[in-house]
């Protein structure tokens, strides 16, 4: 990849082919040297002025293919014509392209766009894959939030993209993940203007939250409640739909009364009543919704009563039988309904329980309820942070190890260019990894214990090249792939690494230094700086391997005394083979 910056502006060459018809010329390597070092010495400054004279700052152009011909050079005259050529052909080539405009059509002509509409693209790019654009240049995680907001205030190019991607759970979950609680209100209210609602419900869901002492369980239901309204929002409905909130509300409180039966049902399992005897199941189910049917109706109390009608609504159909069986609840004003009405759609979907109501009949549309929270909930559930890495908190090793290792998805560039990540040296630690991840309690018999343990083990390989405990997803590219780990799939964020687990991942740096004695007495920092925080570009082969190139800098020579191999890397709980050329 050739770069340059010049007056704030940043060009890139992804790659550049020079195919030279050298005739009976003896000397060919002396010329492709020659050449080699004009280019880099010479032409990557004049392309850079040359660019500058052609777009402006705030202007960003992107070609997939530009072909020139430089016409017949004599061996003699390359020093002094190459460069000339070179630019001279460059610069007709160009404002041909620029002058015309042409948007993209054919894979090599020109895409242009002002900066505004480019970061656009770029945030859905890396809502689609958790990547960013291989022709991106920065990677300043605020510099992108900062960026992409202004993006949402002044371009509407992007919304209609948006909404075709909330279709795919994974990008909902990587919304809810990676962005930051106030640019997700500003995007949800760009797409839905009249959701102003939304604001209100959502405070109003976390003061239920605090009410039941839930702290520990905070985060995951706050997910759950955008996940839940993310979902919601569809490419074929319109922008002035009113907000679902009846649906809404019934479908998170299922989400709160899940929970909190799991933490309350013995073993602390969700599956742990299932496993009871009839009779308890039958005596624990009942006694269950009516406890939670009146603490929840207390709780209620304190919502504004401009919502509460909707609340208790919604209690009355998650709970349905507890309705009948409570024989005290606090009084509902008839002359308080909720703001937000529900649509056609979301009358058709709700059933108001009635005194003559069976209780099958009410046990199946809240079995059917719940299923319907299931669905949505199991395709975009994130893994729920916690600290403590004790057996008693994993799961058995099971086929946990396959849930999270199907084909990572690319984009067509990505295909084509590869993907440039940093941190590339982590290969070196290979070796080492399935020691120090058993060692912290997180793999056992070549297994991640479950998936809260692999999304750790991501970011403590991370850790080990950086020496940070959080990454945007686009930085841990890597991590991901030794960890099997698919590459489009999205990864929680500040995710809780305890004191142990980053001391051992310092014991095992200072252990691969000692084992590797050309380093001597290099710090774990060193070696993190020399060799571990490496720019590279992986690629993945037709075969479905994939490939890590690394550019050979002079300490390099160090890697002769390697002690351990390094062109071939297989984790125990990685699909495919990764071969490295540290080239």
């Amino acid at each position: 990849m050739l770069t340059e910056r010049q007056y704030g502006q940043h060009h890139i060459i992804g790659r550049a082919l020079l195919e030279i018809n050298t005739g009976q010329l003896a000397d060919v390597s002396n010329l492709q040297e020659q050449i080699s070092h004009l280019l880099h010495q010479q032409g990557i400054p004049a392309m850079a002025q040359l660019f500058e004279q052609l777009v402006t700052a705030d202007e960003v152009v992107r070609l997939d293919r530009v072909v020139i011909d430089l016409g017949v050079i004599h061996p003699r005259r390359v020093a002094d014509e190459f460069i000339p050529h070179l630019i001279d052909a460059l610069n007709q080539t160009l404002r041909d392209y620029l002058a015309n405009r042409r948007i993209a059509t054919e894979s090599s002509l020109t895409i242009a766009q002002n900066r505004t509409t480019a970061d656009g693209e770029i945030l859905l790019y890396f809502l689609q894959y958790g990547r960013l654009p291989w022709w991106v240049t920065t990677t300043d995680w605020q510099n992108w939030l900062s960026r992409w907001q202004t993006a949402m205030q002044n371009d509407t190019t992007w919304q209609e993209p948006v909404r075709e991607l909330l279709n795919n759970p994974t990008v909902r979950q990587r919304l809810v993940a990676q962005l930051p609680e106030n640019l997700r209100h500003q995007l949800l209210l760009q797409l839905q203007p009249t959701w102003i609602g939304w604001a209100a419900l959502l405070t109003q869901a976390q003061q239920i939250i605090q009410a039941l002492n839930f702290d520990r369980r905070s985060d995951r239901l706050n997910t759950q409640a955008w996940l839940l309204i993310l979902a919601e929002i569809h490419s074929d409905r319109s922008p002035t739909r009113p907000l679902p909130a009846a649906v809404w509300t019934r479908l998170w409180l299922t989400v709160l009364i899940q929970t909190w039966q799991q933490e309350t049902t013995p073993e602390s399992s969700p599956s742990a009543i299932n496993r009871q005897p009839p009779t308890q199941q039958t005596e624990y189910q009942p006694r269950f919704s009516q406890i939670a049917y009146q603490r929840l109706q207390t709780i209620l109390t304190a919502i504004p009563s401009t919502t509460r009608t909707l609340w208790l609504t919604a209690l009355d159909r998650v709970l349905p039988l507890a309705v009948t069986q409570t024989t005290t609840s606090p009084a509902t004003p008839e002359s308080e309904p909720a703001t937000t009405e529900p649509t056609a759609e979301d009358r058709d979907n709700d059933v108001t329980p009635t005194a003559e109501t069976s209780e099958a009949t009410a046990q199946n549309q809240n079995n059917a309820l719940t299923a319907r929270t299931n669905e949505i909930v199991n395709k975009d559930e994130l893994s729920v942070t916690q600290t403590n890495f004790s057996s008693q908190n994993l799961t058995p090793p099971t086929l946990f190890s396959r849930l999270n290792s199907r084909s990572s998805i690319l984009s067509p560039e990505e295909e084509t260019v590869g993907i440039y990540i940093n941190q590339a040296g982590l290969v070196l630690l290979h070796p080492f990894l399935p020691i120090y991840l058993r060692s912290v309690g997180l793999v056992e018999e070549g297994c991640f214990r479950d998936q809260m343990a692999q999304e750790r083990a991501v970011y403590l390989l991370y850790y080990l090249a950086t020496q940070q405990t959080d990454a945007p997803e686009y930085e841990l590219v890597l991590p991901k792939l030794l960890c099997g780990w698919s590459l489009d799939e999205a990864i929680a964020r500040e995710v809780e690494l305890p004191a142990t687990a980053l001391d051992e991942g310092e014991h095992l740096l200072q252990t691969a230094i000692n084992y590797w004695q050309a380093l001597k007495n290099t710090s774990p920092d060193g070696l993190r700086e020399g060799f571990l925080q490496r720019e590279g570009k992986l690629t993945r082969n037709n075969n479905g391997t994939w490939k890590l190139q690394i550019e050979r800098q002079s300490i390099d020579i160090l890697l002769s005394r390697l002690p351990w191999g390094l062109s071939v890397v297989k984790l125990p709980w990685m699909d495919d083979i990764l071969i490295v050329d540290w080239i």
